[in-house]
């Protein structure tokens, strides 16, 4: 089983020139956790996360939201890009996704196919890959797992 088949397709990107406020707008839109980093030519070079974000910019529950917000729109996204984030490819194997999260504490690693972002996976999107192929197997060879 191959990354491809069960990674998140037509995934947004932001640029590692914008800010944080945009790309929380852009995880919030999409429904995503983590949402990964390119340059102005395209290319991956890291992967934001809603944590890395909020330890980029602490919450000071202190400051007024407007101040709070500026911080947000001031702080560049390249502050809160997550070091040494390892990445996969859409012909790695689920096995190796699955063995990299765990050897990181990750749930999510970018899929990269070359120099750009071909998606993300999961261990969400590994389990139900699991299920589905659990459940595609013959009842005989299921009820022995």
């Amino acid at each position: 089983m191959l990354v491809r088949e069960a990674m998140l397709k037509n995934v947004p990107t932001i640029r590692v020139d914008k800010k944080l406020a945009a790309a929380r707008s852009i995880m919030d839109w999409a429904h995503l956790n983590h949402l990964p980093v390119v340059d102005s030519a395209g290319n991956y070079v890291g992967v934001l996360t809603r944590e890395s974000i909020q330890t980029a910019v602490p919450p000071d529950e202190t400051l007024p939201r407007a101040e709070r917000d500026r911080r947000f729109a001031s702080t560049p996204v390249s502050n809160a890009i997550v070091p040494d984030t390892p990445s996969v490819t859409t012909e790695s194997r689920v096995w190796h996704a699955a063995q990299l999260m765990s050897e990181h504490g990750i749930t999510c690693l970018p899929v990269v196919d070359g120099e750009r972002v071909a998606g993300l996976v999961t261990a969400s999107n590994l389990v139900a890959m699991l299920e589905r192929h659990h459940l595609s197997q013959p009842r005989s060879a299921t009820a022995a797992a």
